[in-house]
């Protein structure tokens, strides 16, 4: 599945998204990032994609030498203004196939979050998708999240 993600491309709604971000998520026993991720198998050799956020378990030394692979985060979002499809097919293909245990689809457009979890290992597959409205909250590491708190106020 060849593929390049240029993040320099993102619209004013998604950054708006991204800058609120450490709010929601500031309490959570990870680290937040935007790194590139390092794919398993035959797709890191084409691929290097760049999430919104990740989430790391933990702050492993290793990554000042390396970009943390996406079996090592909790959590992988990407926000979608205009390419929800895609995040919603390809990307999270790519990051189930290479061990992302959980992965959202900030969607500013319908005001939701699509949640994948439950990842199947043996077959690149999340068995858990959901729609969580802006109404509705989401857990992540043991903390609730108010879907609100991570879409944009003027979106």
């Amino acid at each position: 599945m060849p593929g390049n993600w240029d993040s320099s491309h993102r619209t004013p709604q998604q950054f708006r998204a991204l800058s609120q971000r450490s709010f929601s998520f500031s309490d959570l026993n990870a680290c937040a990032s935007n790194p590139h991720i390092e794919l398993l198998g035959s797709d890191r050799r084409w691929n290097v994609p760049e999430p919104d956020l990740a989430l790391l378990g933990e702050a492993n030394p290793e990554f000042s030498r390396r970009h943390p692979r996406a079996d090592e985060t909790v959590l992988i979002v990407e926000v979608a203004d205009t390419t929800a499809r895609y995040g919603l097919s390809t990307k999270r293909d790519l990051y189930a196939h290479s061990g992302a245990p959980e992965y959202w689809v900030l969607d500013l457009g319908r005001r939701s979050v699509i949640v994948h979890r439950d990842l199947r290992p043996d077959s690149g597959t999340y068995a858990d998708t959901r729609v969580v409205a802006a109404h509705e909250t989401v857990l992540v590491s043991g903390k609730e999240i108010a879907v609100t708190e991570l879409l944009p106020h003027d979106v």
